[in-house]
C-alpha cells in the first residue's frame, strides 16, 4: 500500500525450556520493544494524521464557491468584507483546487515517511525484504 516492502515475520524457532524461560526471551527481545513503542507512538501519529488532512481537504473543499450561484449568501467574510459576487469566488476556486491536489501528494508523502519509520522499528536491522 505504501510502496514499502516489509519481511515476513520469522518463524518461531520453538526455544527450549520452561515457559517463564520462554517469556523472558520475549521479554529480552529487542523487536519487542521496538514493537511496543511503533504501537505506542501510533496514537499520537494518528491523531496528528487525521487532523492535518480533515484540516487540508476541508480548506481544499473546491465546491465551496459554487454556492453563491445559488443564492446571494457571503461565500467568505475576511476583515468584514463579504465575497458574494461570483468572478470574486473564481480565485477562491482555484486555490481550493490547487489546495486539493497539494493535500493528495502531502498524504503520499506522509505514506512513505510512515512507511520508513515503521519499517526502523519493526524490521531487524540489516534484514532484506522479503
Amino acid at each position: 500500500l505504501l510502496g514499502m516492502r516489509m519481511p515476513r515475520r520469522p518463524q518461531h524457532l520453538g526455544l527450549q525450556g520452561g515457559w517463564l524461560q520462554r517469556i523472558g526471551a520475549m521479554f529480552t527481545d529487542a523487536r519487542t520493544w521496538s514493537t511496543i513503542l511503533y504501537f505506542l507512538l501510533m496514537l499520537p501519529l494518528g491523531i496528528v494524521y487525521f487532523t492535518v488532512f480533515c484540516t487540508l481537504l476541508s480548506l481544499g473543499l473546491a465546491a465551496s464557491p459554487i454556492a453563491v450561484l445559488f443564492d446571494n449568501i457571503a461565500v467568505l467574510t475576511w476583515d468584514a468584507v463579504d465575497i458574494t459576487s461570483a468572478w470574486l469566488t473564481l480565485p477562491l476556486f482555484v486555490v481550493g483546487v490547487l489546495l486539493l491536489f497539494v493535500t493528495l501528494h502531502l498524504a503520499r508523502a506522509f505514506g512513505k515517511l510512515h512507511g520508513m519509520f515503521a519499517k526502523q522499528l519493526l524490521v531487524k536491522g540489516g534484514e532484506a525484504a522479503a
